[in-house]
């Protein structure tokens, strides 16, 4: 019954063949992108149960998997995209159909068969990972450790990227809450910086940029993307110097003023200065329309930044896995990890900081308590991510596994080989990569692929051609089967390693910032470079020998293993291989 058997497929087959669609209002989001309307034949009568049930039946059978270690669809996917389809019965025989109790039992039975046939997926198939403050800390250390060691093409762009990461972490929200949404048909739907306002908070030196906070105005909530209600979230740093790298309030001064986003002054203290002489103490900015944090260019810019461009959660995604790369983690990082790990942070914070203003951990996760948060407290909540820098790592934060080496993407010489293996021995797998291409956008003029697969083999055609997008577009899909069969390799030869000897190689994560700034082989700071300057002169912490850095500032010529009598390290750069006399104040 809920297969039908092979005649019958034979004969609503070629009845159900779906057709060119018009372009779609809603991208894959809830991936109902094959049943959308539009999708089948005119002519063609979907009203009946059991031709919906083959309809469901063909369209499984042709349906490519999108995900990482995916190999059959999701049911989730296919039981929204029903939803979809009995909207469109609706709309299409004006409000005459109805999903009678004999059509839901048949889609019913239809979705268990598949499930016990192994045609479908139910629940969650990925593994959940945790990215907890701790967490998140050590991927940034490794990540800015990386651009000044190794170097960066564009420290604007590494500084970009750090800074949507940072955010998801100081809100403790979603991406989409504050990032381009994909299903913005009606206007643009993004954080600006008018969203963000940064002001002094009157404690503290008015000359220091740690005493700036950020109310930080959330309009495009999941769900409430087009309510006139917004939630405001009040950001302060960290005061540390220990969490320079995760403090949301430095990272996003310093590149405001690497792009000149402010109105008054051009420096930190010019902008501090005009801040102070204001009645409400706020960093002003020149054009409070454009988006907080800017997207990279196109071709072939792709190394800079685009300042009037929002940037979209696909790029804080691959960010996230490059930072998870770049540390070493096996697991593949995505970015509702961050999210998790945010629940998990505020599951071990003391229940005395979940006050009325904040109304709990639900209401500071996003999610809606219009009793005591919207109607009365009317969203203005207190981040409560300055009280992680508090919290001590337990095994939720180790429990991630992670290699002593940093995983090494397969160089763009080696790719292009193992793709073009791959077009020639799996011949019937790049068919049902173009097929499902061809159902799922609209920008081409013919449905339906007549090319061989050496097609694919040949050089990239012209932007102009009409074959562009179809080729551009399969060899992305390859390319992407590519690298996940090559990191799966990786992780399971990291897996395989003894665990005693791993271990050895690879400290657990503590609360204890590790280094702030990395050094080179004299066992000297390196100097940090005019971007980061901005955010504070980072302390020299590697160059003691004890576990607890002191402080390393000595009086002669040439250091020695002095230790010197303050507690913690100034916040002094040295340039040179020798100390400074004298340390600064």
């Amino acid at each position: 019954m809920a297969q039908a058997d092979g005649q019958d497929e034979l004969i609503y087959s070629s009845d159900l063949d779906i057709v060119k669609p018009d372009p779609p209002s809603s991208r894959v989001k809830a991936l109902a992108f094959l049943l959308e309307p539009g999708r089948v034949k005119p002519g063609v009568d979907l009203s009946t149960a059991e031709t919906l049930v083959r309809f469901l039946d063909k369209l499984l059978a042709e349906t490519v998997p999108h995900g990482w270690k995916k190999t059959v669809p999701s049911e989730d996917a296919f039981k929204k995209g029903w939803s979809v389809l009995q909207n469109y019965l609706v709309d299409k025989h004006e409000s005459k159909w109805e999903p009678t109790t004999y059509i839901e039992l048949k889609i019913k039975t239809w979705f268990n068969a598949a499930v016990l046939n192994n045609r479908l997926i139910r629940g969650v198939s990925q593994p959940r990972h945790f990215v907890t403050f701790i967490v998140l800390h050590n991927l940034l250390d490794t990540w800015f450790s990386s651009a000044f060691m190794e170097g960066s093409m564009s420290f604007d762009v590494t500084l970009a990227k750090s800074l949507s990461i940072v955010m998801m972490m100081a809100i403790d929200w979603r991406l989409g809450d504050f990032m381009l949404k994909f299903t913005s048909t009606r206007r643009q739907m993004y954080m600006t910086l008018g969203d963000i306002k940064l002001r002094l908070d009157g404690i503290g030196d008015p000359k220091d940029v740690t005493s700036v906070v950020a109310e930080v105005t959330i309009r495009y909530q999941k769900g409430e993307e087009l309510d006139a209600h917004t939630h405001t979230r009040r950001v302060e740093s960290y005061k540390d110097s220990r969490f320079d790298l995760i403090d949301f309030i430095l990272l996003f001064v310093a590149h405001c003023l690497r792009h000149s986003l402010f109105a008054a002054g051009s420096s930190l203290d010019e902008v501090l200065a005009a801040a102070a002489k204001r009645l409400d103490g706020q960093l002003v900015f020149q054009d409070p329309t454009l988006p907080f944090n800017a997207a990279l260019q196109s071709e072939p810019n792709q190394r800079l930044l685009n300042l009037a461009k929002p940037v979209t959660p696909h790029q804080a995604e691959a960010t996230l896995e490059q930072m998870g790369n770049l540390a070493g983690y096996l697991p593949r990082l995505v970015a509702h990890d961050i999210r998790r790990g945010c629940a998990k942070d505020l599951a071990k914070l003391d229940k005395s900081l979940m006050k009325t203003h904040n109304s709990g951990s639900a209401r500071a996760m996003g999610h809606q308590d219009k009793s005591m948060g919207q109607h009365y407290n009317w969203g203005k909540d207190e981040a409560l991510v300055v009280h992680k820098a508090n919290l001590h790592a337990t095994a939720i934060d180790n429990a991630l596994l992670r290699s002593h080496e940093p995983y090494q993407a397969p160089h763009k010489t080696e790719l292009a080989d193992q793709v073009s293996s791959f077009i020639m021995t799996k011949e019937e797998d790049v068919l049902r990569i173009v097929d499902d291409y061809l159902r799922t956008h609209p920008d081409l003029a013919t449905q339906g692929s007549q090319r061989s697969v050496h097609f694919f083999l040949a050089p990239r055609p012209r932007p102009n051609e009409d074959s562009y997008l179809e080729w551009q577009a399969v060899r992305t899909r390859i390319i992407q089967r590519v690298k996940w069969k090559a990191r799966q390799n990786w992780e399971d030869e990291v897996a395989a390693i003894d665990p005693v000897e791993s271990a050895s190689k690879k400290p657990k994560l503590t609360n204890d910032a590790s280094r702030s700034l990395p050094h080179n082989k004299n066992n000297s700071c390196v100097v940090a470079p005019p971007a980061i300057k901005v955010i504070r002169e980072q302390q020299c912490l590697d160059t003691c020998k004890e576990d607890i850095c002191k402080e390393d500032i000595y009086k002669e010529d040439t250091c020695k293993e002095d230790i010197c009598k303050a507690d913690t390290c100034k916040e002094d750069i040295y340039k040179a291989d020798t100390c400074k006399e004298e340390p600064s104040q």
